[in-house]
């Protein structure tokens, strides 16, 4: 069998089972992309991806395993081109899979057309592997790709797409398959919640992996993950992606039944408009499957809850107040701008754009653009070695800046939004009591806590200070929440508090490194659940789309004009992109935005798109920038 036939395979496919599938709803999409794949394809690696990735959209089988072939099969063309053996390493390679997949399809309730198609897919696949040379794969590779970094770049573009679209059919089938299985006596409540936690937590690394070798943010990938398979659970009818996809409605649906006692349906055709999307959660929430994906739902949204927390005490362990006092002017110069800037552009987009939209909303908007993430500079300045610029010194200390007016802009309009009275008095009255309980909170805190911390200190207990630091900010968030401000300034506060000394006693490992294991796993559930919340049919109405791609100007003007609170001598556009992503920061304002009811789906989606768009920007043209502009 040639390579040119073998290209065609994918379209044969899906020719074959075109009668069976064309109501589908991503049936042309994978129609156009095999298409395009048996076009392009110069290698096995192509083809075969096109091939799991077609089975994936139109059957629903589980192939994350064949997913997992295919990437490794582009990474062995890469490495072993030139070497003996390649052909022989990746029939080894299908066989371990084959298992994998045969092991996966007794376990799951599948039908016999699709275990038998499945199986005959695999032993062909591996047939066509030990038929295709070395020699082959890189002559043809040559003739489209001049040069080894270029196929490099093309097969990770590929197989990051087409890794996403495999397992998010297989999320949605597995979680599916669950939900059909009708609880037994001794079946545990709990299963369906860890099956949830295990895809979750194995979309956001596969998500995260693929942009991070992209030269992207983790954070963006986590979040393309969930919105894929969020969304096309919701097409193919999963209960439980349909809940998480829903967010804060559900909610709401929830607290209708039990204030009105009514059932979960009727619950929610009070809440939802008459309508086909109402109906369809009326279904799932009275089903039989009703309260196991209701109880899924509730972990995961307490478990992101939980994640911001922790979030945003990591945020506060990482700024220094010290550091902050050190920058001086110019870097207190460029957070103003950074907050006041953003603040009145995002005012102007939504009069523009929505001026029917309550003052309320329009404010928390524009708060949301005022948020800096500077992790990502971070990163960047310290990959390139520039960290000790004085233009990285002042954007790390006006972020740190930026960090606090930030989130005494969103304790003001959250409170503003939650009281639903707007007046000069009012707000005096918020900025104060947000002013005194933050800088209050770590004027105590840092006096109170060297004292408890020598105490501590005597004491044998093991893990003392991870479990001291988690008390200290669930405590401060709780406080914050009494004070009726965000929990997110308290767990802050708690960082800023800490941050100092709390390192340097107890124990070996500082505390940061103490919270690592528990950030990687929670924090990209987060991610994954704000991603989950976009809905793609939002994005196809024009104004929703304007909104995005304003809001996203906004950002980026906003924080570009901040670069002129440096000096002339230093690069002011640097330290304006370097202010510019908004990364895990935004996206908790904007999570916080909707569960207020403030931010509307569309609008949830557009705050998104500009929190990916200034998070994918910003490493590219800091780099440029810091090549245009050596240091003196």
């Amino acid at each position: 069998m040639t390579l040119a036939s073998l290209a065609r395979l994918p379209c044969t496919l899906v020719s074959a089972v075109r009668a069976k599938v064309h109501s589908l709803f991503f049936f042309p999409t994978a129609l156009a992309i095999t298409k395009l794949v048996s076009v392009v394809a110069t290698s096995l690696p192509v083809a075969w991806w096109a091939l799991a990735f077609s089975v994936a959209l139109v059957d629903g089988v589980a192939v994350l395993p064949v997913a997992f072939a295919g990437a490794v099969v582009c990474a062995a063309q890469q490495v072993q081109a030139n070497k003996k053996n390649t052909a022989v390493n990746r029939t080894h390679v299908f066989l371990l899979i084959g298992f994998a997949l045969l092991w996966l399809e007794r376990i799951i309730p599948l039908n016999s057309g699709s275990v038998k198609r499945s199986e005959a897919i695999l032993c062909h696949a591996a047939h066509w592997t030990c038929h295709l040379s070395p020699r082959n794969a890189t002559s043809h590779g040559e003739n489209a790709m001049s040069t080894p970094s270029a196929r490099k770049r093309y097969f990770c573009f590929l197989s990051a797409a087409l890794l996403l679209g495999g397992y998010s059919a297989t999320a949605q089938r597995l979680m599916g398959a669950t939900q059909a299985v009708p609880p037994a006596g001794h079946g545990d409540p709990v299963a369906p919640i860890l099956l949830a936690l295990v895809l979750i937590a194995l979309g956001a690394a596969l998500g995260g992996r693929a942009m991070s070798r992209l030269g992207q943010p983790a954070v963006s990938g986590e979040l393309l993950i969930g919105m894929l398979v969020a969304n096309l659970g919701y097409y193919f009818h999963e209960p439980v992606l349909t809940l998480l996809r829903e967010g804060e409605t559900v909610r709401r649906i929830l607290d209708m039944a039990l204030v009105l006692n009514v059932g979960l349906g009727r619950a929610a055709q009070l809440v939802l408009p008459a309508g086909g999307h109402a109906d369809r959660l009326a279904q799932i929430l009275s089903g039989e499957s009703g309260m196991a994906a209701i109880s899924v739902y509730a972990f995961v949204d307490l478990l992101s809850r939980i994640a911001i927390i922790v979030l945003m005490f990591l945020v506060g362990l990482e700024t220094s107040v010290n550091e902050m006092r050190r920058v001086g002017r110019t870097a207190l110069l460029v957070a103003a701008l950074g907050v006041v800037v953003p603040f009145l552009l995002g005012l102007g987009a939504m009069a523009l754009l929505q001026p029917e939209a309550p003052l309320g909303t329009r404010l928390f908007i524009s708060g949301i653009l005022t948020a800096t993430s500077v992790g990502i500079t971070a990163r960047v300045l310290r990959d390139l070695q520039q960290s000790y610029r004085t233009e990285a010194k002042i954007i790390l200390g006006a972020a740190a800046i930026d960090d606090v007016l930030g989130l005494l802009v969103l304790a003001v309009v959250s409170a503003l939004v939650a009281t639903g009275t707007i007046g000069w008095l009012r707000v005096a009255g918020i900025v104060t009591k947000s002013a005194v309980f933050l800088f209050g909170s770590v004027a105590i805190g840092l006096w109170i806590t060297p004292r408890v911390v020598k105490r501590l200190a005597r004491l044998e207990i093991e893990n003392l200070k991870l479990l001291f630091g988690l008390g200290f900010a669930f405590l401060f968030s709780w406080l914050a929440n009494a004070f009726g401000l965000a929990t997110v300034v308290g767990a802050f506060a708690a960082g800023l508090v800490l941050e100092g000394f709390f390192d340097k006693e107890l124990q070996g490992h500082s505390l940061r490194d103490l919270l690592s294991p528990l950030e990687s796993l929670i924090v990209p559930v987060f991610f994954v659940l704000m991603g989950m919340q976009v809905k793609w049919e939002t994005l196809a109405d024009r104004k929703i789309v304007l909104i995005a791609a304003a809001l996203t100007l906004a950002a980026i003007l906003g924080k570009v004009v901040s670069g002129l609170g440096c000096s002339r001598k230093l690069s002011r556009l640097t330290v304006g992109i370097g202010m510019m992503p908004r990364g895990e920061v935004g996206l908790i304002f904007a999570g916080i935005g909707k569960g207020l009811g403030v931010v509307s789906d569309g609008v949830f989606s557009a705050v998104v798109i500009m929190v990916m768009v200034t998070t994918l920007l910003t490493p590219p043209l800091l780099k440029l920038t810091l090549q245009r502009h050596p240091p003196d």
